[in-house]
């Protein structure tokens, strides 16, 4: 209803509800530019993200993937660099 706009959604990856990250990716692919998807992830392996975020390496992964695989041009994963 409203073409000028658009959102951006950040997020963890962590605690969704089964199916609702899906829905959210299926809906970004089929409205190009109108949502965004952006995953902190911080870290590649699992060590480095239990020291900047604690648990949840293994969820926030598959979120990532998830998102990835269903809405490729509007996710962005996003890493922080630390000297940790």
């Amino acid at each position: 209803a409203h073409p000028g706009l658009s959102l951006i959604l950040e997020t963890s990856g962590l605690g969704w509800k089964s199916g609702l990250l899906e829905r959210l990716a299926l809906i970004a692919a089929s409205h190009p530019g109108r949502l965004d998807l952006i995953l902190s992830l911080d870290a590649a392996e699992e060590g480095l993200y239990r020291r900047l975020r604690g648990e949840g390496f293994a969820e926030a992964q598959a979120a990532a993937e998830t998102l990835l695989r269903l809405a490729p041009q509007a996710t962005h994963v996003q890493f922080l660099t630390s000297t940790l």
